[in-house]
């Protein structure tokens, strides 16, 4: 029977019981198992439990506790999950971790502003768990539960009295559905426990991690977001000082603005970070933009403006702002809650602008003026900017259909298929496209270090010949240019095929700066990717193979495996620039997909990477000299 004759009939309809839904599909609930998200998921399921205890009033304390062999440990001082008989025939704790949907979120009295939803958190976690033991202090008993692959071994049981109350939870991640070499990162944990410290004043957050060597740190934070804000800042100019609005039950925030030329508003909703906003970030941009176009226009400060007149955009450059909200029946786009949806978040916001900020205002009026003329200023050069963007779009270059003469492009138009190597200079770019599948690999050769554009604006930008270069290979326009189009790009993976020394990693990085001020978009969808070229080519006598080596330890390893005899008659290679390479040795070590390595860039912290793009490639000369003189010690591998 062929695979088109298959039956399809009642055999071919299963129901998953219990848990098996979560481990035949871990990313619906937790994210991508391959890479680092699903198993740092983990950790926030479990995490989120306990401070939803404290915001319940019932836990002062949390710790979390990495250690080896995958495996981690949470403990909380809160009431201790229940672990009477529940009306399913067993006990309360093995419904909490053993079925989906159950769990007290969905009793009001229980949790009124949790950030759980589902019954699903910490049940997903055993479900994708080898094991995990819950240990319960609850009325002076000490109560354990036993699951493997997320089914109970035994029944919950009392192994010894106690006079501490709280719920410890362990467990090791599940090598079968965590597959590959991904590990949890110390300073992804440390970054999260330490963002719920900031919105939980007075809560103490103990990280431990004894993998390799001891390590531990406390958070522990009475200021809340007030504390939070200037550990954002820190790298930035701040124009216009923080200032701080709550009404004391359901709504907080704060904001200042800085000399970058970005926004960022960090929106959270019972102390989950929502990475794509939502209505409380809606609900602040409309208020801040209501309020402060209102000032301008009753204080003549609108004259010379585009026919737009004030934008959103121009009263929030530079904005560096927390959004802070707990309200019940809170819902979110789905199980990792990037997005909120409750519709009442919009209104909670904007009240607190009515209430307060416009009031406070109105008390300031210096205040309220700087920040209108700032906004002011921003439209004019907005203005500007797009006179100057039609002049540069008439160029031949900025025709989607006219491609640039350094290009030599793929023969494939199926942009998931194809790919673009941007290369360093000409002479590589000759290796690269002598190399090449000529089917599915583009090579783009770009002279010199093209413009930084941290420090430089939109018309600087549109003017530059090797950017424009670059945009019209790309197709998908730029965000300065309000024509961006992500379905547009010409290709699926741009990989950056730079030299291995200081001059390569120099235009790499101001490439990466170019990609995540102009198309962010490309890498938060995985678009771009730097190549791994070879350090190392050795060729023993004797032998018609030659060996590569990307890593100076690699190739150390690989020369003291050898005998004193056979290191003496080695022929070694040391790459300093891709075009000492000929077109079939980089084909065979860096483009063939079969055998090449790529490294993908990634964003795991939105906040950590604004900060340090603005702080390597902007214009604060003194703050980078700072940092270089605190780190630079650490520096190793230089090519001097």
């Amino acid at each position: 029977m062929t695979k088109k004759d298959k039956v399809y009939d009642e055999k071919s309809i299963r129901k998953l019981k219990g848990l098996e839904a979560v481990r035949e599909r871990p990313g619906m609930y937790l994210g991508d198992p391959t890479s680092g998200d699903a198993l740092h998921h983990l950790i926030k399921e479990v995490v989120d439990n306990s401070v939803d205890e404290h915001l319940g009033g019932h836990c002062k304390s949390i710790e979390v506790h990495l250690e080896p062999d995958g495996v981690v440990t949470v403990t909380d001082d809160g009431r201790g999950i229940p672990v009477g008989m529940h009306e399913e025939g067993v006990s309360t704790l093995q419904v909490v971790l053993c079925d989906l949907h159950a769990g007290g979120k969905f009793d009001a009295d229980s949790y009124e502003k949790s950030a759980g939803l589902h019954g699903v958190g910490v049940s997903a976690v055993n479900a994708v768990s080898e094991w995990l033991v819950a240990t319960v202090y609850r009325d002076g008993k000490i109560w354990q539960l036993r699951c493997e692959r997320g089914k109970p071994i035994k029944d919950t049981k009392s192994i010894g009295t106690t006079k501490l109350h709280g719920t410890t939870i362990q467990w090791k991640r599940d090598l079968d559905i965590f597959k590959g070499e991904v590990e949890y990162d110390r300073k992804r944990v440390g970054e999260r426990l330490q963002e719920l410290a900031f919105l939980n004043p007075g809560l103490k957050i103990v990280f431990k991690d004894s993998r390799k060597k001891e390590f531990e740190e406390t958070y522990l934070y009475l200021g809340g977001i007030k504390d939070y804000l200037p550990e954002i800042v820190t790298k930035k100019k701040q124009l216009i000082p923080p200032l701080y609005f709550t009404d004391n039950k359901t709504c907080e925030f704060i904001f200042c603005w800085t000399d970058s030329p970005e926004e960022s508003i960090r929106c959270y909703a019972n102390n989950t970070f929502n990475q794509d906003g939502g209505t409380h970030l809606t609900g602040f941009k409309n208020g801040l933009t209501k309020i402060v176009s209102a000032y301008a226009k009753e204080h003549n400060l609108l004259k010379d403006l585009p026919e737009d007149g004030l934008t959103g955009g121009d009263i929030r450059e530079g904005i560096v702002a927390i959004v802070n909200i707990r309200i019940s029946g809170v819902a979110f786009s789905n199980q990792t809650k990037d997005k909120l949806i409750t519709p009442k978040a919009r209104a909670v916001v904007e009240d607190l602008f009515t209430d307060q900020v416009e009031y406070y205002f109105k008390e300031r009026p210096s205040l309220a003026k700087s920040i209108a003329e700032k906004a002011v200023i921003n439209a004019r050069a907005r203005e500007a900017a797009r006179k100057a963007r039609e002049g540069v779009q008439r160029k031949e270059w900025m025709d989607p259909w006219s491609l640039p003469g350094k290009l030599a492009d793929c023969q494939s138009k199926d942009p998931a298929e194809s790919e673009l190597f941007i290369v360093e200079g000409d002479s590589a770019g000759g290796s690269a496209k002598g190399g090449r599948d000529r089917r599915i690999q583009a090579i783009l050769p770009l002279r010199g270090k093209v413009l930084n554009v941290e420090d430089h604006g939109a018309e600087d930008i549109l003017d530059n010949k090797e950017i424009g270069t670059l945009i019209g290979a790309l197709g998908c326009g730029i965000e300065q240019s309000n024509a961006f189009s992500i379905g547009k790009l010409r290709y699926h993976k741009i990989i950056l095929l730079t030299d291995a020394d200081v001059d390569g990693s120099h235009i790499r990085t101001l490439l990466l700066t170019f990609f995540y001020r102009c198309m962010p978009q490309l890498i938060y969808n995985g678009y771009i990717y730097i190549a791994q070229p070879p350090l190392y080519g050795v060729h023993v006598p004797g032998s018609r193979v030659t060996r590569y080596f990307t890593t100076d330890p690699d190739f150390a390893s690989y020369r003291d495996s050898l005998t004193q005899e056979q290191r003496k008659s080695l022929r070694v290679t040391r790459y300093k620039g891709l075009g000492e390479m000929n077109p079939e040795a980089l084909w065979e070590t860096t483009m063939n997909p079969e055998y090449r390595t790529l490294r993908a860039v990634k964003i795991n912290d939105a906040v950590a990477a604004e900060e340090n793009f603005n702080l390597l490639m902007g214009n604060n000369v003194e703050n980078r000299r700072k940092w270089i003189e605190e780190y630079g010690i650490l520096a190793t591998d230089l090519d001097i």
